[in-house]
C-alpha cells in the first residue's frame, strides 16, 4: 500500500513529509508545487504516494525538495533547483 506502514526514515519539509519504509521504496504527502512529493508538480497530495524510485535507506526533505540516498550511496533529488 502507500502507507505509511514499514517507515524507518521519516522526513519533514515545509510543507511536505517523505518516508521510506524497509522494502526501500519511498512515499510522499503534502505541498507538491515545485514537485516535492515525486509526482509531477502541482496539486497537494493528502495522503503518501509512492515515488518511483529504490533501495533507499535514508531520506531528507528542505523547503520545497527531497533528497534520497540509495543503499549503493548514490543520491536521488526532485522538486525545487
Amino acid at each position: 500500500t502507500a502507507g505509511t506502514e514499514g517507515a524507518v526514515t521519516l522526513a519533514a519539509g515545509k510543507s511536505h513529509t517523505c518516508i521510506a519504509r524497509r522494502s526501500g521504496e519511498v512515499a510522499c504527502w503534502g505541498a507538491n508545487g515545485a514537485g516535492q512529493t515525486g509526482g509531477t508538480a502541482g496539486a497537494a497530495a493528502r495522503s503518501p504516494i509512492k515515488v518511483a524510485i529504490g533501495g533507499i535507506v535514508q531520506i531528507s526533505a528542505g523547503e520545497a525538495h527531497t533528497c534520497a540516498r540509495a543503499g549503493d550511496g548514490s543520491v536521488r533529488c526532485w522538486g525545487s533547483n
